[in-house]
């Protein structure tokens, strides 16, 4: 019975190792279902080592409950250590969360330190070409529609050029919303622009020419989401340049929440019995 409980354990750790991230790709981290919402905010900084500003939050119900928070941050052509503050407190440094060609993304959990609507100053230290820093929440609320979220993050690096990258969620069918957010994006300057964001097979924005400032973007779209895999991808003929979020909301389908895979396994460890080691997860 102990040794197959050992080899059950072996099992599961080699399950868990075999469906981390994939390198170098904005892929699924987080998804939740219920009365939830979302909401992301950016700000740019032009290829500078620091960088602080503001992220603004409007969205969130008064009471509502911060289910998950991620500040991210990006680099080109450098692998870095650095460090960031977010509202007040010092996060302390990081190393790269995912790395594509030129292009590295730095991911902080500030859920704990949301607290509602309103301002957050957030500094970043310790880049060499950075584009400024983005935010994620996702909250829950009994007056929030069902809705499913899911946050795709990583990092695809677009170049050489012509190239288009994608990405890809499990969700429902019905009217949604798509935030993505790039770095290091041209200003829409001379064969440098035409960017297309499609989402399964519409095009629904673009060009990417940095909305918000030096050499970042953050869009919000309306989307019509499918039942099972929906496809965002970007098609770049010209620009190089980073993406490192995209987060999707859609109607939930009316189903229960879905655990994180860490926490499913988790769970199906804990039914293997005590075997003597906690195994700590990624959040």
């Amino acid at each position: 019975m102990r040794l197959h409980l050992k080899i059950c354990s072996l099992i599961a750790l080699l399950i868990f190792a075999f469906a981390g991230r994939a390198i170098g790709t904005v892929m699924t981290s987080y998804t939740i279902d219920g009365h939830v919402g979302a909401e992301v905010a950016a700000f740019p900084s032009a290829y500078g080592t620091a960088g602080s500003g503001t992220l603004n939050l409007t969205l969130i119900p008064a009471g509502a409950v911060i289910d998950r928070a991620y500040l991210y941050g990006n680099n080109y052509f450098a692998s870095v250590t650095p460090s960031a503050t977010f509202a007040g407190t010092n996060l302390g440094p990081t190393t790269a969360y995912d790395t594509n060609g030129g292009f590295s993304v730095y991911r902080w959990d500030v859920t704990s330190l949301i607290t509602g609507n309103g301002s957050y100053a957030a500094s970043y230290t310790g880049m060499t070409n950075s584009y400024g820093l983005a935010l994620a929440v996702v909250f829950s609320d009994p007056s929030l529609p069902l809705s499913r979220v899911l946050i795709n993050d990583g990092a695809f690096d677009f170049y050489p050029v012509p190239i288009t990258l994608s990405t890809t969620f499990n969700a429902f069918a019905g009217s949604g919303n798509l935030w993505i957010h790039t770095g290091a994006d041209n200003d829409g300057g001379i064969g440098q622009t035409g960017e297309q964001i499609i989402f399964n097979g519409t095009v629904v924005g673009g060009p990417i020419d940095a909305n918000l400032g030096p050499y970042a973007s953050l869009f919000d779209l309306p989307v019509t989401g499918l039942n099972g895999t929906n496809t965002a991808e970007i098609s770049d003929p010209a620009d190089q340049f980073g993406w490192d979020l995209a987060v999707l909301k859609t109607p939930s389908g009316g189903v229960a929440p879905v655990p994180e895979p860490a926490t499913m396994l988790l769970l199906g460890s804990g039914l293997l019995g005590l075997w003597g080691a906690r195994k700590k997860f990624r959040k």
